[in-house]
């Protein structure tokens, strides 16, 4: 699969999506708009209970496998395994899914919801193989 991967372009524009920068950001969006819009605070705490336990959980399981970034010129500074722009992106779209799927009564809509974070998910862990930033088995552990 790596191979087949590495060096694609298409690929690239989507490892944004899973910086932790952009997803505290969506994060903070979210909890403003479910505080100050819908008074949802069980959607709150899911939301702030999901991303920081999320990323517990991967600094936790890179430490304990130490698995080392594939063989790249910058490589970065921490472990490999499993990939945490894969794990990451997947929790926080799937927050996002869940909570927009409680708003909305039409199955089609909340169908689309689903499909939609689920796309974004696996491009974004595309992404990480194609940048040559993991192995695939690194991603398929973060989802």
């Amino acid at each position: 699969m790596e191979l087949l991967l590495k060096g694609n372009k298409f690929f690239s524009f989507f490892h944004y999506f899973g910086e932790i920068s952009l997803i505290d950001l969506i994060a903070i969006i979210v909890l403003f708009i479910l505080w100050l819009k819908f008074k949802n605070y069980r959607g709150m705490l899911f939301v702030i209970l999901t991303i920081p336990i999320g990323r517990l959980i991967n600094h936790f399981v890179k430490e304990w496998v130490a698995r080392p970034q594939p063989e790249i010129a910058d490589q970065m500074a921490s472990y490999s395994f499993p990939s945490g722009h894969a794990m990451m992106e997947l929790l926080y779209l799937f927050t996002i899914a869940y909570l927009l799927s409680e708003l909305t009564k039409n199955h089609k809509s909340k169908l689309w919801y689903w499909i939609g974070a689920l796309v974004l998910a696996i491009l974004t862990g595309l992404s990480r193989v194609a940048e040559k930033n993991h192995f695939a088995t690194d991603v398929m552990a973060g989802v």
